[in-house]
């Protein structure tokens, strides 16, 4: 990384891999397999470059005793997900791609977190 005149860096953190944030539409949820299901059984398995993987962006709560289903604050956040993308991966063609998928309400790029 460049450092600037006080040993301070910009851009991204190293750990940070490309990733796009994928808010899906209404019923439809990311299984374990990484397979999206959506209402009616309706079944998509994403095609995902060599290297990717789709992730909860929210891990699912443990259910507690005597605690019923997901209230629809928790449904809504279990609806987005992320694409880990390999490194070096083309971030704008991936987000164009998922796009077009039938489940996905909105994709965007990962929000650009840098240092000061």
């Amino acid at each position: 990384m460049k450092k600037t005149p006080a040993g301070l860096s910009h851009g991204l953190a190293p750990a940070l891999p490309p990733h796009l944030v994928i808010a899906l539409k209404p019923g439809w949820r990311l299984q374990a397999d990484g397979v999206l299901v959506g209402a009616r059984k309706r079944v998509f398995e994403p095609p995902l470059q060599v290297g990717a993987r789709l992730e909860p962006a929210m891990p699912p709560l443990p259910a507690a005793p005597g605690r019923g289903p997901a209230g629809p604050a928790e449904a809504a956040l279990q609806r987005f997900v992320h694409l880990r993308l390999p490194p070096g991966a083309d971030v704008n063609q991936a987000l164009q791609q998922v796009r077009a998928w039938d489940c996905v309400e909105r994709a965007d790029l990962a929000p650009q977190i840098s240092l000061p």
